[in-house]
């Protein structure tokens, strides 16, 4: 007779306690929590790294002896007669994607990129040379590779057999049973299984949260182009759901110096963000001066402030920002130009989902709610840029 529906109370209830307890630090003193995760991660990295690293290299180990192993490799999970419910290439893809899932799209790019950039603390200090390099590669390599398979082939092998073979509950203790028998039923039982899920649901918000800063990262990007000509050819733009001009950003000693954009000549040097409407302004409208483009406005303020450039061209509301907030910037002027907004990127030729954007903009537009989120969005931006 088929067993129903159980709930562990001894596993479920202190789990939903935990669960709900670092939500509500998480929620209500985000920093102090960081701070303690951040240490906790430290101390396990700093002490028991080495611990790592070798149970590591026995996993791999042992993955290789089950594989080569003629008595223990041709053991079949479920018994001499089991047959397999899904193919090797769907086993693979179901492996590959639970394995990696959202991490490896992230970390894949921006950890090795990460490591070579920065350096590895304790391997590497500074980054930018070929030992960053190859630790950056190499530890890629590791968190990502055979190593991470090991563990759940290892464990997956263990957990598989004591559950289809030896008739064990379906818990992540049952792989203990080879080691402490029916002491799994009991108090030692539950709390693996409890600091298990709590690591198993800890990794998989991890995961989510990583694909949701990629989702609305590139969100972000998709919903703020300025429509201009060239981009118009390429893709359709929804309606603007943002009015906006662009300034120019000067040391204040320099009022007096300029009046206009087109003061900017000969022997100025004029700065905007990498690939940004606003560096496509500087070189057209300040043609005749040296051009700086970098990745972050921070970086072009700390080379305003410090004479290496004479003016930014930036976004007024930024612009405003860093003037209120710098006693020794200023703002010159605006900058004409004939694109006066931000719209949302949509695929040319798709026309029922532009329809349903541009729905949506107006709406967003006409209730006020985007004015709103804009001066949130501003106001936050204005106390970064004063912190």
């Amino acid at each position: 007779m088929k067993k129903g529906f159980q709930i562990r109370k001894s596993v479920f209830i202190p789990l939903c306690a935990i669960y709900v307890l670092v939500t509500i630090l998480g929620i209500v003193v985000p920093e102090a929590f960081a701070a303690v995760e951040n240490a906790v991660v430290g101390f396990a990295a700093g002490w028991f790294g080495w611990l790592y690293q070798i149970i590591t290299i026995v996993l791999i180990v042992i993955c290789v002896w089950v594989l080569s192993s003629k008595k223990v490799g041709n053991i079949r999970i479920g018994g001499p007669k089991a047959k397999p419910t899904m193919s090797k290439w769907n086993w693979f893809a179901i492996s590959l994607c639970s394995g990696i899932a959202t991490g490896i799209v992230f970390w894949g790019i921006a950890e090795p990129i990460t490591h070579y950039i920065d350096g590895i603390p304790g391997l590497v200090e500074g980054g930018g040379s070929r030992m960053s390099a190859l630790y950056a590669l190499s530890t890629c390599y590791m968190h990502w590779g055979l190593p991470l398979y090991a563990y759940y082939c290892a464990i997956g092998i263990v957990i598989g057999v004591c559950v289809y073979n030896l008739g064990k509950p379906y818990n992540v203790s049952s792989g203990l049973y080879p080691l402490i028998g029916d002491r799994i039923n009991g108090g030692a039982g539950n709390l693996v299984d409890l600091l298990c899920v709590f690591g198993i649901a800890g990794g998989v918000s991890a995961s989510l949260g990583v694909a949701s800063m990629q989702l609305g990262s590139g969100m972000g990007m998709l919903a703020g182009f300025t429509p201009t000509p060239a981009r118009l050819e390429a893709v359709d733009m929804s309606h603007l759901y943002e009015l906006q001009s662009q300034s120019l950003l000067v040391r204040k000693a320099d009022l007096e110096k300029y009046k206009s954009i087109e003061d900017f000549g000969a022997g100025t040097k004029v700065g905007a963000q990498t690939s940004s409407i606003q560096e496509e302004i500087a070189l057209e409208k300040t043609p005749d001066a040296a051009h700086t483009s970098l990745q972050t406005i921070p970086a072009l303020v700390i080379d305003l402030k410090g004479e290496n450039i004479d003016a930014i061209v930036m976004e007024t509301a930024v612009a405003e920002g860093y003037a209120k907030a710098q006693e020794d910037l200023a703002i010159l002027c605006e900058v004409p130009y004939e694109a006066n907004g931000k719209g949302v990127v949509v695929k040319k030729g798709n026309t029922d989902l532009l329809n349903f954007v541009n729905a949506v903009v107006t709406k967003v537009v006409v209730n006020g709610d985007m004015a709103k989120f804009i001066e949130e969005a501003n106001a936050i931006s204005d106390q970064q840029i004063g912190g």
